[in-house]
């Protein structure tokens, strides 16, 4: 009876080692999945804010690392400059994955604050130009 006991208890103790070192392994693939994206990589995003269709030359646009999702707080930002006489704010450095990017700029033609987002995935090395559609903030 005792040998039973003995048994039935390393039966249950090797269950549940084994349960949490897979819950343990689950975990750790999750957390590098979601931590993929962000610096260190030689993919660029190159943004573009554009209000029915006429680019934005004046405001910022915001990155978010690891999300498809707007976000209340942004890991990076860059400024919306000429370059080659197309405004665009360029984020360099980038590995792959998942980013949101949002911008707030001045619509000079109608006197007025523009926004939006959207989702970005970068799947390869190379340059990548992201035309953002911005509307009329509140």
């Amino acid at each position: 009876m005792k040998k039973n006991k003995g048994f039935v208890l390393a039966a249950i103790a090797a269950a549940a080692s084994l349960f949490a070192s897979c819950n343990r392994d689950y975990m750790s693939y999750d957390v590098r999945e979601l931590t993929a994206s962000g610096r260190g990589g030689t993919a660029v995003l190159r943004v573009m804010p554009a209000h029915h269709d006429r680019p934005i030359d004046t405001g910022m646009v915001y990155i978010k690392y690891n999300t498809m999702n707007q976000a209340k707080l942004y890991d990076d930002s860059a400024k919306i400059m000429l370059e080659g006489g197309t405004p665009v704010a360029i984020f360099s450095g980038l590995k792959g994955g998942n980013y949101y990017v949002y911008s707030k700029g001045w619509d000079r033609n109608i006197n007025q604050e523009v926004i939006g987002g959207r989702a970005v995935t970068v799947t390869q090395e190379g340059v990548y130009f992201i035309r953002l559609a911005v509307t009329e903030g509140d």
